[in-house]
């Protein structure tokens, strides 16, 4: 028997991975297809986080015996440090085909799962692993994770204290009890687990993320945030994607949504700035974690500089919404020239559905929608009959409120006009008609020339 395959063997059973990578390769000099020491020394260099070279590794390992179960376990740990997580889950149930009672093979299973964010199958294989091995410690975290992305949160914290009395030095379980804490806004009590779990681990990525979180959600604001982004990423991707599809054809919700988005993200490198502050926050960020803010705060910066530019300018310079609204239709009227009437038809559709929303929400903005209905009905546009009639009820209801008296005669003064065709009645009961008629607070036409 080969001398350093033994000890290489012997260290990698006590966590000295880099010791067992040296002895290992001494191993595998004198024998360099020997599959059981390119297996381990895959896992010592996986261990390291060396994961390219784990996966060359594993790759001769699997070259000289394809049906060792463990090895394609070491492939999968190390593919998913990669975020290669269809890789992973290919060489985990590889290794499931060829070894099922293994409870290691099983929690790795459920916690690519986890990543993957298919938590009802997460849980299941977490439990066929907590079945060939009850106290199974990486089990019992992948279903407690699993069981509180669930919403199934008093199992999950049965299951974390459990998995402590178990193994009281486990990094990942303080954090994962951490996270969990961290959801049901016990914010004090999850940084004490993550300091204990950073202390166990100092290499640990997600303590070390996790505290940062946990540091900035002693903030309300940021928690709220946090909680909000969780939800999101605990849907799932079809899911969300689904629900992030159905808002954007919301008219009204789809210009919320964009802004919800900037100021997630614009807020969490604000934190970030602010976590600099805080004595222990300056320890924990790492180098490019600082880098990483100063680009992000610039950009904020730019952003909100130009967001305010443009407010400035809407308000204290309005002949500014007159010449957009003026290029605008000046687009619209060259489609209709060129025979592009479909996209005429798009683009004029929007421009009204633009003006509607200035006027009909919560906070109407009068000063930019009043550009927006004089360009259009001064302009060679060729409107509906309904379009038309829409537009005029709306330039009158926003010259009232802002107490354009001249104006308010002159748009009377077209209405009375276009009651005079034939067709004025059929589209008065248009739906569009009767909402702006209702903001007018009258009931019809009629009652509005009286």
């Amino acid at each position: 028997m080969n001398p350093h395959f033994e000890r290489g063997a012997t260290l990698l059973s006590h966590h000295l991975y880099a010791e067992a990578e040296k002895e290992l390769k001494l191993s595998l000099a004198q024998d360099p297809n020997h599959a059981t020491a390119l297996s381990l020394l895959a896992s010592a260099l996986s261990c390291q986080n060396k994961t390219d070279e784990a996966i060359a590794t594993g790759e001769r390992a699997i070259a000289a015996a394809p049906n060792d179960p463990f090895t394609h376990y070491i492939m999968a740990s190390s593919y998913i440090k990669k975020n290669a997580t269809k890789r992973a889950l290919k060489h985990i149930e590889q290794a499931l085909k060829l070894d099922v009672n293994d409870a290691d093979f099983w929690a790795m299973s459920a916690l690519i799962r986890i990543d993957m964010h298919e938590y009802s199958k997460a849980l299941s294989d977490a439990e066929q692993g907590l079945k060939i091995d009850g106290d199974h410690v990486l089990s019992i975290n992948a279903r407690a994770y699993s069981l509180a992305r669930l919403s199934r949160i008093e199992e999950a914290r049965n299951d974390l204290e459990r998995a402590l009395e178990l193994e009281p030095n486990d990094s990942f379980t303080h954090t994962n009890y951490a996270l969990l804490l961290i959801k049901q806004g016990k914010i004090d009590a999850a940084a004490e687990n993550l300091k204990e779990a950073l202390r166990l681990d100092p290499n640990s990525s997600m303590a070390q993320e996790a505290l940062l979180d946990a540091i900035k959600s002693r903030n309300p604001i940021y928690h709220k945030i946090l909680l909000f982004t969780h939800w999101l990423v605990e849907m799932g991707d079809r899911k969300r994607l689904v629900f992030l599809l159905a808002l954007f054809l919301i008219p009204g919700v789809r210009g919320l949504v964009g802004l919800l988005f900037i100021l997630i993200w614009s807020g969490n490198h604000l934190f970030t700035f602010l976590l600099r502050l805080d004595p222990l926050g300056k320890k924990i960020l790492t180098d490019k974690q600082k880098s990483d803010n100063n680009k992000g705060i610039i950009i904020v910066s730019l952003v909100s500089t130009f967001i305010m530019l443009c407010i400035a300018i809407a308000v204290f310079y309005p002949e500014v919404g007159n010449q957009i609204s003026e290029q605008k239709i000046e687009i619209i009227e060259e489609a209709q020239d060129a025979g592009k009437e479909k996209e005429a038809k798009t683009k004029l559709r929007a421009y009204i559905e633009r003006l509607r929303n200035f006027v009909y929400r919560r906070k109407p903005n009068y000063k930019l929608a009043a550009p927006m209905s004089a360009a259009l009905l001064k302009s060679r546009v060729k409107m509906e009959r309904e379009q038309h009639l829409e537009v005029l009820l709306l330039d009158l209801y926003i010259a009232k409120n802002l107490s354009h008296k001249e104006r308010e005669k002159e748009m009377l003064a077209q209405i009375a006009d276009f009651c005079k065709q034939p067709d004025c009645s059929e589209i008065s009961d248009k739906t569009a008609i009767k909402k702006a008629l209702q903001q007018l607070k009258v009931q019809s036409l009629s009652e509005l020339l009286i």
